[in-house]
């Protein structure tokens, strides 16, 4: 019952975001968050924001190769389910964030503030959503679900938050954009982790009929 409210209240958030978003632009909400976090930034601290940036996407890939090949050299199945499920939740979370940044065509806040905000690097694509949090927060909520220890949560949410963090602080993203892409990495990862362990379950379930047979 729960998980049935978490999912509700993902999906709500997600479609809250998208529907809401000219509402939300008009309000400044994003640039005043935005000018004030720039107003104060410390540049000494661009190198190691933008390298933390970075991990996300490289961690995220390297997460479900390192469980998918453990599970190899193991022979430990269930090391490869999860290298495979996370790998699915991964490439299923960058189809959507790449489809929502080609159907709303956001400018970065770099190209609409360049005269308050000067990126530490200057991507070419679209602003909303942000890929590099979709992917921390999926593999975050990922790692989180299959090992549900509080020293194996906090650090990955910490981590993913801190890749978050650093995107606006690079001012290649507004706080919409990486908000966006921390419901939808998380949501990606809680439904394709239920997926695994349904169709887990319905195999078990043929493999036993087959037995008896």
């Amino acid at each position: 019952m729960k998980q049935e409210v978490v999912l509700k209240i993902t999906l709500f958030l997600m479609v809250l975001l998208l529907f809401g978003f000219n509402e939300i632009s008009a309000q400044n909400l994003d640039n005043k968050i935005l000018n004030s976090i720039h107003a104060e930034r410390n540049k000494q601290f661009d190198p190691f924001f933008h390298v933390f940036g970075q991990s996300g996407p490289i961690l995220s890939i390297a997460y479900p190769i390192g469980f998918g090949l453990a599970g190899i050299f193991k022979s430990d199945s269930s090391l490869f389910i999860q290298g495979i499920s996370a790998g699915f939740g991964l490439s299923f979370c960058a189809i959507l964030a790449y489809g929502l940044k080609e159907a709303i065509r956001r400018p970065r806040p770099f190209q609409q503030n360049k005269e308050i905000i000067v990126p530490y690097n200057a991507p070419k694509s679209y602003s909303f959503i942000s890929g590099h949090t979709s992917n921390a927060f999926e593999t975050a909520m990922h790692l989180s679900l299959s090992c549900k220890k509080w020293y194996v949560v906090l650090p990955a949410f910490g981590w993913a938050s801190t890749v978050a963090y650093s995107r606006v602080h690079e001012g290649v993203h507004y706080p919409s954009d990486v908000l966006a892409g921390a419901i939808l990495g998380t949501g990606s990862a809680w439904l394709t982790y239920k997926a695994n362990k349904f169709i887990g379950r319905k195999t078990a379930k043929t493999r036993r009929k087959i037995l008896k047979w």
